[in-house]
């Protein structure tokens, strides 16, 4: 594993038919579009503290990292385009929350890095 790198195991449920219609979106939904792509927009560099400081230079917690990547490259539109008015909104410029039925992304207007979809057997066995 990196031990530079912080990593999330997310565990999805469908609650619908996957059928032929996609109505999934973005970055977590493009695991299920079955175009059997990825892209992997703009990330950001854990290597240094926001002070210049080496990450792993840091004795016990403390120090701050600053988030930058927004996405950029993996997601049509900008972050922007993605707020919600509430917690517990739904609707914002691309959202699918209510559709039963909806275009495929548009691949073209990414600009991030494409690949072949990857899969893992368990989250154990990703190696970052």
């Amino acid at each position: 594993m990196c031990d530079q790198c912080v990593h999330y195991h997310l565990c999805t449920i469908t609650t619908t038919c996957l059928d032929s219609t996609p109505t999934f979106w973005q970055l977590l939904g493009q695991t299920y579009d079955r175009d059997g792509l990825e892209v992997n927009g703009r990330r950001d560099d854990y290597s240094h503290l926001d002070d210049g400081r080496p990450t792993a230079s840091r004795t016990g917690v403390g120090g701050i990292i600053t988030t930058r990547a927004k996405a950029e490259g993996a997601i049509e539109g900008t972050l922007d385009n993605y707020r919600v008015a509430s917690g517990f909104a739904t609707a914002f410029r691309f959202s699918r929350f209510d559709a039963t039925s909806a275009p495929t992304r548009n691949v073209s207007a990414l600009s991030g890095k494409r690949g072949s979809r990857h899969t893992f057997a368990h989250p154990s066995k990703e190696l970052g």
